[in-house]
This record gives structure tokens, C-alpha cells and sequence, in this order.
């Protein structure tokens, strides 16, 4: 009898991040990172997972239109009671 065949699995994409770090503040997580017995990465993805995971399936708001009236927006900030009419 023969074997099915598996199905591919969908390959993991990954996306590149850069930032830049001063050479004290390398040299910093370079110490911390061999006290620690870590990689760079590691420390870096594990300080950043709980904030990604949070915002996983939260769609961005968008902005306002430019010539939107904010006079509501000033009134409530203000903390003025809102008039309800009969």
C-alpha cells in the first residue's frame, strides 16, 4: 500500500529589525549578556515577546481627518459635564 505524501509545511518568514547602540550601551549588553550565560538576541526577542504577543490581533486606529472638529474632544478632556437635550 503506499504512503501518502505530506503536505509542506508553510515555512516561518522572518523579517529583519536594525537599530543602533552606542558603544558603551553594546559593550553593556555584551557584560550583561555573559554574566547572564545569554546571547544578545535572545535577551533582546525574550525583553520583546510580551509586548509583541499583546498586540498580535489588535488593529491600529486610524487617524482622524485633518478637518475633523476637535471641540468635543476638548470638552471632555476639560472634564465639562456633557449637555443631553430632552
Amino acid at each position: 500500500m503506499p504512503r501518502k505524501k505530506q503536505k509542506k509545511r508553510k515555512q516561518v518568514r522572518f523579517r529583519k529589525v536594525t537599530f543602533k547602540l552606542t558603544s558603551q550601551q553594546m559593550k553593556s549588553l555584551e557584560n550583561f549578556c555573559i554574566r547572564r550565560g545569554t546571547t544578545p538576541i535572545k535577551f533582546i526577542k525574550k525583553n520583546l515577546e510580551p509586548f509583541l504577543t499583546q498586540y498580535r490581533d489588535v488593529k491600529p486606529v486610524p487617524p482622524p481627518n485633518h478637518r475633523q472638529l476637535t471641540i468635543f474632544d476638548q470638552l471632555l478632556e476639560a472634564g465639562e459635564p456633557t449637555v443631553k437635550y430632552h
